[in-house]
């Protein structure tokens, strides 16, 4: 695990926000699970579809941007999509 990689709290995310007031919330799970539930104000871009960068490229359009990526806890989708977005330049 990269070490930029981390389990937080829901504070933390807010804490995120509060921090980095051009930063986004990530959700990488499907857009099924994204309507159904999701944290306020965060983006939605499946890492399990092949379409994952450009739906990520339309919502954070400076890679630059700090992103603060989520899944769905005992999994490695935000792992995944983690790495597929350091790949593709973001930071």
């Amino acid at each position: 695990m990269d070490t930029n990689t981390r389990a937080v709290s829901l504070e933390a995310a807010r804490d995120f926000l509060k921090n980095n007031p051009r930063g986004v919330l990530l959700n990488v799970l499907t857009h099924e699970d994204f309507e159904r539930r999701h944290l306020p104000g965060s983006k939605n871009a499946c890492v399990f579809q092949t379409a994952f960068l450009e739906q990520v490229r339309s919502a954070v359009k400076d890679t630059a941007t700090q992103i603060l990526v989520y899944g769905a806890g005992n999994s490695l989708d935000a792992e995944s999509a983690r790495e597929n977005l350091e790949d593709a330049g973001y930071k």
